[in-house]
């Protein structure tokens, strides 16, 4: 296990879960993210900020597309 950044305990694990999507206040994200067992605290690492990324951009194109019919 990782070390958390906000509590540091041993205890960050890699889960599914929701991610605040900061394109629109609000929304969420529902991706794998480390998380603290501790005090819910999430981060991404590499891999989980492309998947985040791909996927916010994904929603991003499709909101702007819809707003433009």
């Amino acid at each position: 296990m990782e070390k958390c950044f906000k509590c540091s305990q041993n205890k960050v694990i890699p889960q599914m879960t929701d991610v605040p999507f900061m394109g629109i206040k609000g929304y969420t994200v529902y991706v794998e993210a480390m998380v603290c067992q501790n005090c819910g605290f999430i981060v991404l690492n590499d891999t989980q900020t492309d998947k985040y990324a791909k996927t916010t951009a994904y929603f991003t194109l499709a909101q702007k597309d819809d707003t433009t019919q």
